[in-house]
């Protein structure tokens, strides 16, 4: 019969051993993996040459062809090797390649040096002096700022734990929404030592931004008590300037937007502790005086949301 019955494997053309036709295929996988792998890892090195320092975006590009690469490679090694990693949702199990990718994607030490900051738009850059004091280099000079990562790390952990021990008392209470606050501010805390060098940027570009204003809002305020006040902020203590920005909005109620200012001022210290119903006050009090002010308005939104104030919270974020 001419026909082939259901099963039958096709016959090698004459004089053709079968084996060798799959040996050939197998060949060209290995050398296509192994081009493939080495032309992009020749790419990743050229592209760092070329640029020392990427972005965000470039270097995530760049991790994630480079662990392509490495995985295509390590394709090619005998043996087997199985990983098991937790991540933030959820686990991940994965053997041979796969698991080389993700070693190489998620286990980066040599992550990237984060690009120099801004604040009052010079370009800074920061080291740790002698005395625990935190330099920061600018365009127009240096700012001595005395409050340390590790400082700052140290001050989220105690508010961390304190707001846990709240957080157990307003569950026993059964007060519904300061539960709902706490938690609230508990997550709040807790995503700002996962991130913690954003976070302590942001504290320093806060602090920077409160004695700027201090001393614009300087008139009518003791020299003595400005100086207090901004050689505690540059120790990273928002005590003093938070009773001086009160002092404006006592003072100035004519001047309304001083006043509107200061409270907003008052509100980012309170957001900065992960005080937010004492935010939310001051941040309605700068609405209440400024509403035509979008940063007043959208910080009120976003309190009033963290606060289950929605009525307020939908009407504000429809106005900025």
């Amino acid at each position: 019969m001419s026909g082939d019955s259901p099963g039958h494997k096709p016959e090698a053309p004459p004089g053709q051993n079968p084996s060798v036709e799959v040996r050939r295929t197998k060949t060209w996988e290995v050398i296509t993996l192994l081009v493939l792998g080495v032309v992009v890892l020749g790419l990743v090195a050229g592209f760092y040459v070329i640029n020392p320092a990427p972005s965000p975006s470039q270097y995530s590009t760049f991790k994630t062809l480079l662990a392509l690469a490495v995985a295509g490679v390590g394709a090619l090694l005998p043996g087997f090797i199985t990983l098991e990693i937790g991540l933030p949702k959820g686990a991940l199990r994965a053997g041979g390649a796969i698991a080389l990718f993700a070693i190489v994607y998620f286990f980066n030490p040599a992550q990237l040096a984060p690009a120099p900051e801004q604040i009052g738009g010079d370009h800074i850059t920061q080291t740790v002096a002698a005395g625990s004091t935190a330099v920061i280099h600018t365009g127009s000079g240096k700012l001595e700022i005395g409050y340390t990562i590790a400082q700052h790390e140290q001050a989220l952990r105690e508010r961390e734990q304190q707001m846990r021990q709240d957080l157990e008392r307003a569950h026993r209470a059964e007060t519904k929404l300061e539960r709902i606050t706490l938690e609230n501010e508990l997550n709040a805390v807790q995503e700002q030592l996962q991130n913690l060098h954003n976070s302590y940027q942001d504290r320093i570009r806060l602090l920077e931004e409160a004695k700027q204003q201090l001393q614009a809002l300087a008139t009518g305020l003791s020299p003595e008590k400005l100086q207090a006040a901004k050689a505690a902020l540059a120790q990273g203590d928002t005590t003093l300037a938070d009773h001086l920005f009160a002092e404006v909005e006592a003072l100035e109620q004519t001047g309304i937007e001083r006043a509107a200012a200061a409270a907003y001022q008052r509100g980012k210290i309170a957001e900065d502790r992960i005080d937010y119903p004492t935010a939310y006050r001051h941040f309605q009090r700068a609405v209440q005086l400024a509403p035509d002010q979008l940063d007043y308005v959208e910080a009120a939104a976003r309190l009033a949301y963290e606060m289950q104030d929605l009525h307020p919270a939908i009407r504000w974020y429809a106005c900025s």
